[in-house]
């Protein structure tokens, strides 16, 4: 077995054992995998709706002019 210590998509520090003939097989892609840096991505929260925007206050017009 072979063990190789790595640090994982948290920062954290990650050990993977395996076969020689394992490590000669993993690809880049699998051991990103394995640290957790190929995760899905969360879809974002949605956001709310704004509030309408209240109508302007009109001035009635004067009598006469």
């Amino acid at each position: 077995m072979i063990t190789r210590a790595y640090p994982n998509a948290k920062g954290e520090r990650q050990e993977v054992a395996m076969t020689a003939a394992e490590w000669e097989a993993l690809t880049v892609e699998q051991l990103q995998d394995m640290l957790g840096f190929n995760a899905p991505v969360p879809a974002p929260a949605a956001i709310p709706a704004a509030a309408p925007a209240a109508a302007p206050f009109a001035k009635p017009k004067a009598k006469g002019k």
